[in-house]
């Protein structure tokens, strides 16, 4: 028996460890705006969450600040690392859903949005602590 596996598009997945913070965040920022972008804005649902992004990305934007603070020891910046990666591999994921791929989209980048503040304030309430 032969088996024959064709892959009809591949995503190519950021090479985490090869970048600093700084360059992780702007390219998770530039695949949000990409990704938005490429949304129908012919549906509802799709402008207002557009909306709330442009909003969104200001404060998204002050964070930049808060991972130059974030990455001081090795601990800090193993974590940073280990929430790009696991941002940039549910991207692919979400990417790779098939017909519920917009509906991926926008969880992933709402997701991903809170978990980069969640680990941040974390981070940073164990730096005052400390």
């Amino acid at each position: 028996m032969k088996v024959q596996l064709k892959i009809k598009h591949e995503i190519e997945m950021t090479p985490v460890y090869a970048k600093n913070h700084d360059e992780l965040f702007e390219e998770f920022v530039k695949l949000t705006e990409r990704e938005i972008s490429s949304l129908d804005m012919k549906k509802l649902s799709n402008r207002v969450f557009r909306n709330v992004f442009r909003k969104k990305k200001k404060e998204l934007l002050k964070t930049r600040k808060n991972i130059k603070k974030a990455a001081n020891t090795l601990r800090e910046k193993k974590i940073l690392y280990d929430m790009f990666h696991h941002i940039f591999r549910n991207y692919r994921w979400a990417c790779e859903s098939g017909s519920e791929r917009e509906i991926e989209i926008k969880v992933w980048i709402a997701s991903s949005i809170d978990k980069i503040e969640m680990i941040l304030k974390v981070l940073e309430k164990n730096i005052e602590r400390d």
